[in-house]
């Protein structure tokens, strides 16, 4: 081989060299990726004080990288026989942590990789528990008001925890998840519900029957004074009713059909 292709060999072989010691970190979009050096021989490691943005970069092998999160991210937390102020009734539910990292260096560089876990879970979970076992199970279940005023104290304690402990991140919100009793507690409540349900319906049933015999009452009261102020006997009234009720079969009928008295008192209809 002529020394000119070989000289353009060589320095071709060369300017792989660096690549061959190099891997590629990629960085997805709403993340930043925290670099980690790990010299194998010589040099300083550690946390860089640059993360990576969303994208990607060549870096030594011993440079690995760790993914954090910079938008909003939601920590589910369950819940389970929690006792209940007053009438002590186990439930279970879940509560979700809205959380946002606003410094990823810094709070992989001083809290870890798991800095949720270490610093942040239990101490948040005894939050929840402190401030859940001072409402009442009507409270937990169907009180709209008690329920914003308990998430509002959760809410409060969790970010005067994390401003304490000095972790880079943000409290957004917290929320409760449906609140559940034992099924056996349920299958009470149910029934209870079932027959308070009934009770109105009786209720209701009585009322309607109190209403109508208040209203013969006050027909029969009206048809006595009528029969009183036209110095008229019950018979007498009795056969004035009958015309009435005749006049008014005549009118329906519009001479259209024949009026006949068959037992001399309850006017039928005969119709052509």
């Amino acid at each position: 081989m002529k020394p000119a292709r070989l000289l353009m060999a060589g320095l071709s072989m060369l300017s792989l060299f660096p690549l061959a010691g190099c891997g590629r970190i990629s960085t997805d979009p709403g993340t930043e990726t925290v670099l980690l050096d790990k010299p194998y021989f010589v040099g300083h490691g550690g946390v860089r004080d640059e993360s990576q943005k969303p994208g990607s970069g060549w870096y030594w092998w011993s440079t690995s990288g760790i993914t954090v999160p910079v938008v909003p991210i939601k920590i589910d937390e369950r819940f389970d026989d929690l006792i209940t102020a007053g009438d002590n009734i186990p439930v279970d539910f879940n509560s979700y942590l809205q959380l946002q990292i606003n410094d990823p260096v810094a709070i992989i560089k001083k809290y870890g990789e798991r800095w949720y876990d270490n610093n942040l879970k239990e101490q948040y979970r005894t939050i929840v528990r402190n401030a859940a076992k001072q409402y009442t199970l009507n409270q937990l279940l169907s009180d709209n008001e008690a329920l914003q005023k308990l998430e509002e104290s959760i809410l409060g304690a969790t970010r005067k925890l994390v401003k304490d402990y000095g972790l880079p991140i943000a409290v957004l919100d917290v929320n409760l998840g449906k609140v559940l009793p034992d099924g056996k507690i349920i299958e009470e409540i149910n029934e209870t519900g079932r027959q308070k349900q009934r009770s109105k319906t009786m209720e209701a049933a009585r009322e309607a029957e109190n209403q109508r015999k208040e209203a013969e009452r006050a027909r029969a009261a009206a048809d006595n004074a009528y029969r009183n102020e036209m110095s008229l006997t019950p018979e007498q009234f009795i056969k004035l009713e009958d015309v009435k009720a005749r006049k008014m079969l005549y009118e329906q009928c519009n001479k259209g059909c024949t009026i006949i008295v068959s037992d001399g008192m309850t006017p039928l209809v005969a119709r052509p």
